[in-house]
């Protein structure tokens, strides 16, 4: 008898396990990487030194944070961070379970299902730069004064100072790539120009570097380094997509960061411009490996 309750409890108790996981997954929303795969990041950015490893194809992984266009995610034990145009959603957590802090609707409403455009082959969004949604005034107009910002180091975005010196100066907050920042006076310090910001009507300091007039822009899709192994260790850039009649406009070695401009521009080459000279052409896809 003793031995019939005991089967019994450890049945009941099995079942209630069984029935706690199942309702606590629904709490967790989850992503699946693209045909590429993702780079899994220690930091929400892209750097030469914060990749923690790669994920295959087609994983599905656990969302626990979103932090500007990365998804905070747990993969073989560990975690880190996702860019959020690398993965798909495949299920939304329940975002009013109290255990979480992550409020998945309203970071995802406000950004991706705004910006991204999704292509049925890949699921990467048509411009990472664009990851966040920004709200400008109703009446906003672009003028001669307006640039964008445009910042290569750190790849992506910068931030805003109180003063011209990211030592000295108070940091009053990140501006992607893209967003409209109006000059108010360029030559107010050697590297830094005195801007305001319509998106968060900020003044502060920018560095000059980080800004290109809104005329010059140019949205970057996606980040790269050379990852050449036909040839070994390096790839070269061509004014047109052909190593046959294109113009050879250069040779850019393995671990070089790649910007870009247009995946889809050439079924066998992508439009890039280097980050090490500036230079636009195009690259073998073959060569890079996105980011």
């Amino acid at each position: 008898m003793k031995q019939i309750q005991c089967i019994a409890i450890t049945l009941i108790m099995l079942l209630l396990i069984t029935l706690s996981t199942a309702f606590a997954d629904t709490n967790v929303t989850q992503v699946r990487t693209g045909e590429r795969g993702a780079s899994f990041r220690s930091s929400p950015e892209v750097t030469e030194y914060n990749k923690i490893r790669g994920i295959h194809a087609d994983t599905v992984l656990n969302v626990y944070d979103y932090v500007n266009g990365w998804y905070y995610v747990e993969y073989r034990g560990e975690y880190g961070y996702v860019a959020s145009d690398m993965v798909t959603v495949v299920r939304r957590g329940n975002s009013s379970s109290s255990s979480s802090n992550y409020s998945y609707s309203d970071n995802y409403s406000s950004s991706s299902n705004s910006n991204r455009s999704s292509s049925s082959s890949s699921s990467r969004s048509s411009s990472s730069s664009s990851r966040n949604s920004v709200q400008y005034p109703p009446d906003y107009e672009v003028t001669s004064d307006t640039y964008q910002v445009y910042s290569t180091n750190p790849a992506g975005y910068c931030y805003m100072y109180n003063m011209p010196s990211s030592v000295n100066g108070t940091n009053l907050g990140r501006y992607n790539n893209g967003e409209y920042i109006e000059i108010i006076d360029w030559y107010a310090d050697d590297n830094y120009a005195r801007v305001y910001s319509p998106r968060t009507q900020k003044r502060g300091y920018i560095r000059k570097t980080s800004l290109v007039p809104a005329d010059d822009y140019k949205p970057i899709q996606y980040y790269a380094y050379v990852d050449s192994y036909e040839p070994y260790g390096y790839c070269y850039l061509y004014d047109r997509p052909s190593s046959t009649y294109g113009n050879n406009l250069g040779r850019h070695n393995n671990g070089e960061l790649i910007y870009v401009l247009d995946w889809y521009a050439d079924d066998n080459y992508a439009k890039v411009e280097c980050a090490n000279n500036g230079k636009i052409g195009y690259i073998r896809k073959a060569c890079l490996s996105l980011q």
